[in-house]
């Protein structure tokens, strides 16, 4: 049987695989995705890019930046007569016993305050910027923090937890100050959430001795702008003002509420004895039963306490039943249609008490 050539004398199987070869030569390359960037980390993104960190906000984030923070700790408090040390944490979320902490900040009385991280910065504008491991920090962290008694904290039972929970650090019984206890003594009616005392009554001190209106910054809605991005994904000048600025206003908020409590303008001195010598000493006690648990006796609970709750409860209810009658007149409401367009119709109906 012939082989049958063209005219360059090649075979049909020469030229097929010819062909096959030049196709695998031509076959495009996979495209790659690249991901779009969301209008909120666009945003992260234009405020690192814009932002000024104050020359007192610092970065420690090499093991020589460390030692001389230490030193700088040791020093500071051998000096000043007020030696306060304010704390504070960053962490993956608002549950201490499941969410892991990412940084630690501490400021000092002449407002120089620091940010550790504790775990490497992942955003792109920041992967090549060293951290310090957390075991390196924790040990560097532990003997001076758990020798201090002058801590102040927002919110202390809280960093506690997180200290003890994620690095072994136990400061239970070292918290001189907890800025939220005391904003809940001095205003009760109000939130005692840290941001909002330094807005509401330490900026318009600030405002009214000259300086300037922070809430007019960018950076005062640092809370929003992160909201629910992990602490460690952010760019780290970011990072650095967002922890740093959380010890600053911590200082600020505890000068207020001390001058406040000891001005002597205001009449207040059971409620500081009450926050000095009650509330203070019962927020370690109720770390230790958070981090401990309580022994409940279910059956007690149930039979006891539970058949006298009861028992009560009846009788207020039979009381307010000889008062009220066996019904009362209930306003309702429920949605109709007219038109095309949906209403609430009110209505009353009488009801078993």
């Amino acid at each position: 049987m012939s082989t049958v050539k063209n005219a360059e004398g090649k075979t049909i199987e020469q030229i097929l695989g010819t062909r096959k070869e030049l196709k695998i030569r031509i076959k495009k390359e996979p495209t790659v995705k690249v991901k779009k960037i969301t209008k909120k980390e666009q945003q992260v993104i234009d405020v690192a890019n814009t932002i000024e960190v104050p020359a007192n906000y610092h970065l420690i984030n090499t093991p020589e930046l460390l030692d001389s923070f230490i030193d700088y700790y040791k020093t500071y408090k051998s000096i000043y007569r007020e030696p306060y040390v304010f704390l504070d944490t960053e962490t993956y979320g608002i549950n201490p016993f499941k969410d892991d902490i990412v940084s630690i900040s501490i400021g000092f009385m002449n407002d120089e305050q620091f940010n550790i991280p504790l775990k490497p910065f992942k955003h792109l504008m920041s992967v090549d910027i060293p951290t310090i491991p957390q075991d390196v920090v924790v040990s560097k962290l532990k003997p001076i923090l758990e020798n201090e008694r002058m801590l102040v904290l927002q919110n202390a039972k809280y960093d506690v937890h997180i200290l003890y929970n994620w690095c072994k650090i136990d400061i239970c019984f070292n918290v001189y100050w907890d800025t939220m206890i005391a904003a809940g003594l001095l205003d009760e009616n109000s939130s005692k959430g840290l941001k909002e005392w330094y807005k509401n009554y330490v900026i318009p001190s600030k405002v009214k001795n000259g300086e300037e209106d922070e809430t007019t910054k960018p950076t005062f809605k640092f809370g929003s702008l992160f909201d629910k991005i992990p602490y460690d994904t952010i760019p780290h000048n970011l990072a650095t003002y967002y922890a740093c600025h959380d010890t600053h206003m911590t200082k600020e908020v505890f000068l207020y509420q001390k001058n406040v409590f000891e001005c002597g303008l205001y009449d207040l001195d059971k409620v500081c004895k009450l926050f000095r010598e009650v509330e203070m000493p019962l927020m370690p006690v109720l770390v230790h039963v958070e981090r401990e648990g309580i022994y409940v006796d279910a059956d007690f609970l149930e039979k006891d306490i539970g058949k006298a709750l009861q028992s009560k409860l009846d009788d207020i209810e039979l009381k307010i039943k000889s008062y009220l009658g066996e019904k009362i007149l209930v306003q309702k409401s429920k949605t109709r249609t007219k038109d095309g367009i949906k209403y609430k119709e009110k209505y009353t109906e009488w009801e078993d008490l």
